[in-house]
Protein backbone atom coordinates (compact mmCIF):
# COMPACT_ATOMS: atom_id res chain seq x y z
CA UNK A 1 0.00 0.00 0.00
CA UNK A 2 1.26 3.50 -0.54
CA UNK A 3 1.39 5.54 2.48
CA UNK A 4 0.74 9.19 2.08
CA UNK A 5 1.26 12.34 4.88
CA UNK A 6 -0.88 15.07 5.05
CA UNK A 7 -2.66 17.75 7.45
CA UNK A 8 -5.49 17.30 8.96
CA UNK A 9 -7.78 19.06 10.98
CA UNK A 10 -10.38 16.86 13.55
CA UNK A 11 -13.67 18.94 14.90
CA UNK A 12 -15.68 17.03 17.27
CA UNK A 13 -19.14 17.72 18.11
CA UNK A 14 -18.04 19.71 21.28
CA UNK A 15 -15.94 21.45 18.88
CA UNK A 16 -12.76 20.91 20.27
CA UNK A 17 -9.61 21.08 17.40
CA UNK A 18 -6.82 18.43 16.79
CA UNK A 19 -4.08 19.82 14.12
CA UNK A 20 -1.32 17.53 13.15
CA UNK A 21 0.11 15.66 10.70
CA UNK A 22 -0.85 12.06 10.02
CA UNK A 23 -0.08 9.26 7.36
CA UNK A 24 -2.70 7.90 5.87
CA UNK A 25 -3.34 4.90 4.06
CA UNK A 26 -6.47 3.04 2.63
CA UNK A 27 -6.74 -0.77 3.42
CA UNK A 28 -9.48 -3.36 3.48
CA UNK A 29 -12.11 -0.55 2.77
CA UNK A 30 -11.10 1.54 5.32
CA UNK A 31 -8.76 5.01 6.15
CA UNK A 32 -6.14 4.83 8.25
CA UNK A 33 -4.43 6.99 10.06
CA UNK A 34 -1.46 7.69 12.11
CA UNK A 35 -1.05 10.72 14.12
CA UNK A 36 2.28 11.74 14.42
CA UNK A 37 3.96 13.35 17.37
CA UNK A 38 7.62 14.03 17.61
CA UNK A 39 9.56 10.76 16.08
CA UNK A 40 6.19 8.50 16.72
CA UNK A 41 2.94 7.89 15.71
CA UNK A 42 0.69 7.93 18.67
CA UNK A 43 -2.81 7.80 17.64
CA UNK A 44 -4.52 5.60 14.61
CA UNK A 45 -8.23 6.21 13.63
CA UNK A 46 -9.61 3.09 10.95
CA UNK A 47 -12.34 4.85 9.24
CA UNK A 48 -14.70 2.38 7.10
CA UNK A 49 -15.03 4.40 3.96
CA UNK A 50 -18.99 3.07 3.70
CA UNK A 51 -19.46 5.31 7.00
CA UNK A 52 -17.99 8.56 5.18
CA UNK A 53 -20.67 10.98 4.74
CA UNK A 54 -20.55 15.06 3.66
CA UNK A 55 -17.61 14.22 1.56
CA UNK A 56 -16.69 17.58 -0.12
CA UNK A 57 -13.90 19.07 -1.84
CA UNK A 58 -12.67 22.69 -1.76
CA UNK A 59 -10.28 24.28 -4.23
CA UNK A 60 -10.91 27.94 -3.07
CA UNK A 61 -7.77 28.09 -1.37
CA UNK A 62 -5.93 25.06 -2.18
CA UNK A 63 -7.23 21.58 -2.15
CA UNK A 64 -9.16 20.64 0.77
CA UNK A 65 -10.74 17.72 0.98
CA UNK A 66 -13.90 17.33 4.05
CA UNK A 67 -16.46 14.51 5.02
CA UNK A 68 -17.66 13.92 8.01
CA UNK A 69 -17.28 10.31 10.60
CA UNK A 70 -18.82 9.57 13.64
CA UNK A 71 -19.45 12.57 15.00
CA UNK A 72 -16.72 14.89 14.14
CA UNK A 73 -15.32 16.37 11.21
CA UNK A 74 -12.07 15.83 9.09
CA UNK A 75 -10.52 18.42 6.80
CA UNK A 76 -7.23 17.33 4.56
CA UNK A 77 -5.24 19.87 3.56
CA UNK A 78 -3.18 19.58 0.70
CA UNK A 79 0.55 20.82 0.82
CA UNK A 80 1.18 20.43 -3.35
CA UNK A 81 2.55 16.63 -3.45
CA UNK A 82 -1.08 15.26 -4.41
CA UNK A 83 -2.37 13.64 -1.14
CA UNK A 84 -5.89 15.26 -1.45
CA UNK A 85 -5.85 13.65 -5.11
CA UNK A 86 -4.85 10.78 -4.03
CA UNK A 87 -7.45 10.77 -0.88
CA UNK A 88 -10.15 11.98 -3.41
CA UNK A 89 -9.63 9.08 -5.97
CA UNK A 90 -9.08 6.36 -3.13
CA UNK A 91 -12.20 7.37 -1.32
CA UNK A 92 -14.29 7.79 -4.68
CA UNK A 93 -12.94 4.37 -5.42
CA UNK A 94 -13.90 3.06 -2.47
CA UNK A 95 -17.44 4.49 -2.25
CA UNK A 96 -17.77 2.91 -5.48
CA UNK A 97 -17.22 -0.94 -4.71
Amino acid sequence: MIDMFAYVQIINAEKKRFNGFASFEFINGSLTLAFMRGFKKTLRISIPINEVTNLSENTEFGSRISFDYDNSHFVFLDSGFGESQFLKENIIQATQK
